[in-house]
């Protein structure tokens, strides 16, 4: 706009129209009276060339720095995008990996309480399976919503994540429904 305004600059032209009732009470002085009063006014001015000249360099250099910034924070987008995409793979692996460690610790325990209902079995070891089954799924838990969080971060950067991340959330969906991944 300020590249379009220098380039017409040439005539600086302005109006201006103007109108106004005096409400005071004129009172017992004549000279203040009521009434309306109305004005126009209109300004026409050359500018000068050198001016001109100088106000659209200015604008051009405004123009090429915004260009830069943008240029500067698309790719700033797009290193946050790999950055995240590539942490949203290592916490698919992780989220895998800690899914089949939990169900190992559940048929650990499973084992452990049949045993221990069996009398075959301390409730010291029956506990310890149990905690560490709760520990492992506590750890899970942490990378889901690591893994949620990551997702919120990559919708805002790129609005993509489905496209991209398609088979991490369906992971999700059958790790919430405790299907085998």
């Amino acid at each position: 706009l300020k590249k379009q305004l220098a380039v017409k600059g040439r005539w600086d032209i302005a109006g201006r129209v103007f109108g106004g009732y005096d409400f005071n009470a004129s009172g017992d002085d004549p000279a203040r009276r009521a009434g309306y009063r109305t004005g126009l006014g209109v300004s026409v001015r050359r500018n000068d060339p050198k001016l001109l000249a100088l106000s659209l360099r200015q604008s051009e250099a405004e123009i090429r720095k915004l260009g830069a910034k943008i240029d500067f924070r698309r790719r700033q987008l797009v290193n946050e995008i790999r950055r995240s995409l590539l942490q949203a793979v290592s916490l698919r692996r992780v989220v895998r990996e800690l899914t089949a460690s939990r169900e190992l610790r559940r048929g650990v325990f499973e084992q452990k309480r049949t045993a221990y209902l069996a009398g075959q079995e301390t409730v010291d070891n029956l506990i310890q399976a149990r905690t560490q089954l709760f520990d492992t799924e506590e750890d899970l838990l942490e990378e889901l919503i690591e893994f949620y969080q990551l997702i919120v971060r990559l919708d805002e950067s790129s609005g993509q994540y489905f496209v991209q991340l398609g088979d991490a959330v369906r992971l999700i969906v059958f790790i919430e429904a405790d299907e085998p991944c």
